[in-house]
């Protein structure tokens, strides 16, 4: 290799680091409420094309839904993400974020559409509560830093539909 060839793959490498620095450190900057709201939105859109990667990125390892334990079924969310591509409505965008305990809560109606046997139909769930919890992540797979997820759903009893009690 000449010294000209690693001058110019040196180059190429710092303008790579420049520009990934340059993305972390002059990107701007959102409130916890608009992260929040990005991630829950992020999640929504990757939903709706069947994307489970956009969607689990965004959900926390320690997800409950009304209390059960669902964050270790990741395989199985990301499946019926595919296969149904859930089409889903928060009706709100209020959120209160508790800083000191790193906790953000809203409480909305959201309307769930999907396909039950090959049928389109949807279903009105009210006073649903999301819990997202800032947790650690990582930006471009290096470098560190914290994220909102959603960590905890709850939708009252007499709330569900008995047709998605079956799912």
């Amino acid at each position: 290799m000449t010294k000209r060839t690693l001058f110019i793959a040196l180059a190429v490498f710092l303008v790579l680091v420049a520009s990934v620095l340059s993305l972390t450190v002059f990107a701007p900057r959102f409130n916890d409420r608009e992260l929040v709201l990005r991630s829950l939105q992020e999640s929504i859109d990757a939903t709706k094309k069947g994307r489970p990667g956009g969607v689990l990125d965004n959900l926390s390892l320690e997800l409950k839904v009304n209390e059960s334990d669902v964050g270790s079924y990741r395989r199985d969310i990301a499946k019926w993400i595919r296969d149904q591509r859930p089409d889903i409505e928060v009706k709100s965008d209020v959120v209160t974020v508790n800083e000191q305990e790193g906790i953000a809560t809203m409480t909305a109606p959201v309307t769930v559409s999907l396909s039950l046997l090959g049928n389109q139909q949807s279903f009105d769930l009210k006073d649903v509560r999301l819990v997202f919890r800032k947790e650690d992540a990582r930006n471009y797979l290096i470098f560190p830093t914290r994220k909102w997820r959603l960590y905890q759903v709850s939708v009252p009893n007499e709330g569900i539909p008995p047709e998605l009690t079956g799912l």
